[in-house]
């Protein structure tokens, strides 16, 4: 039924225990510096799918006063010290896979319930935890993957917290300022475009788990651009209509549409079509999939299909005309790109804008 028809069940009609699921889980993935888990037929291919994807709608039916014990189970299997500074980077890799699959057990297992009560104790609110997942970000330095998971996981908070009451929301959404840029800057990174000191060589070194020992091959369809899909949801569902009392393009970066703004700005000259090179589809996918979330949120917002989202954090016309003067000129630089699949990404944007 959850994985069927999903949204049929108001996630405040059901509440689900974690355990078995995380039993499950916990089998296939987290092995802590030991073989690979996985027997990978196809068969177990499958099954692993199936069970990601159960996770995933079933992780909004989880009660939130569960945090505290998923957290005491999921975390001492965070084993992030450091590796002999001799060994290759293939080792340093099989290392930290037991970390990496925790982190994406994490991902897949956080719940995304309200406490139902009117003042709930602080330790049921994800928002109070914000702190120690930045902390547990910053362990591992090196690895684009590891990266990925974080973003991946503040992307999908942001977007349940929207219609929370008990979220406190500002410029940055439910982020303080030091998240947002910490969290901007892995994304400038990950893209690869050869600005400074940071682009291609980013990660000339970079860490990442064998692909049958990671829990990021089996979360869902891959798409190849699933790091602009958690950037996407993770920008447009922290901006409420507090980002407008920024000052636009003055790059004090004080709001997190003014951060995107200075994004952008910092990369126009990677959108021209004679600076095409292989950042090029990576841009242009974080372009078209900010439209497309940004247009399904004001969709649902106008439509009243969110009637959760209080009124104070809905978009507004004004937000609205800002973001599409924000992009309309890298859409506009992308149309006569070189490279064919970024040439046609403004497209689809136009369709959602």
């Amino acid at each position: 039924m959850l994985t069927v028809r999903p949204r049929k069940v108001p996630t405040g009609e059901l509440s689900l225990d974690w355990r078995p699921l995380y039993e499950d889980l916990y089998r296939n993935f987290i092995r802590v510096n030991a073989d690979p888990p996985v027997n990978d037929s196809l068969g177990k291919s499958k099954d692993l799918n199936h069970l990601t994807r159960l996770a995933r709608h079933a992780q909004k039916y989880f009660p939130a006063s569960e945090i505290p014990a998923i957290l005491e189970k999921i975390l001492p299997e965070v084993t992030v010290a450091s590796p002999p500074i001799l060994l290759t980077r293939q080792f340093e890799a099989y290392f930290l896979t037991g970390a990496f699959n925790t982190i994406g057990l994490l991902t897949l297992l956080i719940p995304l319930q309200f406490p139902a009560e009117e003042n709930p104790p602080p330790e049921s609110l994800i928002q109070t935890y914000l702190p120690l997942m930045f902390s547990l970000w910053s362990q591992v330095t090196n690895s684009s993957q590891w990266n990925f998971l974080f973003i991946d996981l503040f992307g999908v908070i942001a977007s349940r917290q929207i219609s929370s009451p008990h979220a406190k929301f500002g410029p940055y959404g439910i982020f303080t300022r030091e998240q947002s840029i910490h969290t901007i800057s892995c994304v400038f990174r990950l893209l690869g475009v050869p600005i400074g000191p940071v682009g291609a060589g980013a990660y000339s070194r970079d860490v990442l788990t064998p692909d049958h020992c990671t829990i990021v091959r089996y979360r869902g369809t891959r798409t190849g651009d699933e790091l602009c899909i958690g950037t996407a949801r993770w920008i447009v569902y922290s901006m409420t209509n507090e980002v407008m009392d920024d000052v636009p393009g003055s790059g004090e970066m004080t709001s997190m549409w003014g951060m995107v703004e200075s994004l952008l700005q910092s990369v126009e000259t990677a959108f021209h079509p004679s600076n095409s090179g292989n950042w090029t589809p990576k841009l242009a996918a974080l372009v078209y999939r900010l439209a497309e979330k940004f247009t399904h949120r004001w969709t649902q917002e106008q439509r009243g299909k969110r009637p959760d989202v209080p009124e104070e954090r809905r978009l507004t016309p004004a937000l609205k005309r800002r973001f599409v003067l924000a992009l309309r000129k890298v859409v506009f630089m992308s149309i006569y790109d070189k490279n064919s699949q970024a040439s046609c990404i403004p497209r689809p944007y136009y369709t959602n804008i």
